[in-house]
Formats: structure tokens, C-alpha cells, sequence
């Protein structure tokens, strides 16, 4: 359902929840975001408009990583750790024009919760939310 007043499809914030062992995708309709937020255990950022960023960053109590950040590709830049958690710029493959291109996603892995950041949808995504969905996806932490 929407998030920030957005169709579902189109949300740019997903929350999802460890429940019973299984990821479930939580429906913010009716919580207020912030407090959704909170309670998460991963945080799905695809394009983060401001106002979603901003509530990011002060959950985090850090900047996020902007866009000509995150494609950063020294090898020192992909991978660090710093008070806001374990900082890994992972590389995914993504159709683009009949061809294949690789797309940057952003994950700060931090001891409840997992947030993931990219200005792009990568089929790898869309599946695991698929799963999700028809609680097919096992897990019992944030960092499994």
C-alpha cells in the first residue's frame, strides 16, 4: 500500500519486518512512517525522494551516500564501517536497451536492521519482494 502517498508499485521506501522466521512486507497505510521506520528490519530506498532521505538520515543519525558516492569504485570507497553501521556498495546486473548494465546499490548493515539505496530496480529486487510477499523468504536476523 502507499508509502508517503505513493501507489504501492511506485513506493520509494519499502519496510519489511522478520516475522515468525519469514520477511514480510509491511503495509504503512495506517502507522506513522517514522515510527514504521524504527521497526523495521530492512528498509528498501529506491530513488528516496527529500523528505524520505531526511527521515533516513536521521534515523541513521548520518548522511546518506548520494548517488555519484555510492558508484564510487575504488575498492577502499566499497566497503567500510563507520558509527552508522557496515557500509557495502554492491554491484547488480540490470537491463538496460536490450543490454545488461550493472546498477550500485548502497547497504548499511547495522545490528537490527538492513537499508539498501538505489536509484534503480534490479529484477534481483523485485523477486525477493515477490517472495516476500508469499512468505517465501526465511530469515531470523537482519544480518542473514
Amino acid at each position: 500500500m502507499p508509502v508517503s502517498g505513493k501507489r504501492h508499485e511506485d513506493a520509494m521506501l519499502r519496510l519489511f519486518r522478520i516475522e515468525n522466521g519469514f520477511i514480510r512486507e509491511v503495509d504503512t497505510e495506517d502507522q506513522n512512517l517514522k515510527q514504521a521506520l524504527h521497526q523495521a528490519d530492512w528498509i528498501d530506498a529506491h530513488e528516496p525522494d527529500e523528505e524520505e532521505r531526511d527521515l533516513l538520515q536521521s534515523l541513521l543519525r548520518t548522511d546518506l551516500p548520494e548517488s555519484n558516492e555510492v558508484e564510487e569504485i575504488e575498492a577502499s570507497a566499497r566497503c567500510f564501517v563507520d558509527q552508522a553501521g557496515m557500509h557495502v556498495h554492491a554491484l547488480f546486473l540490470a537491463p538496460s536497451e536490450g543490454r545488461h548494465t550493472t546498477v550500485t546499490v548502497a547497504c548499511i548493515l547495522q545490528p537490527k536492521r538492513l537499508i539498501t539505496i538505489r536509484d534503480e530496480d534490479t529484477a534481483d529486487f523485485r523477486l525477493l519482494r515477490m517472495r516476500a510477499r508469499r512468505g517465501q523468504v526465511e530469515s531470523h536476523s537482519a544480518s542473514e
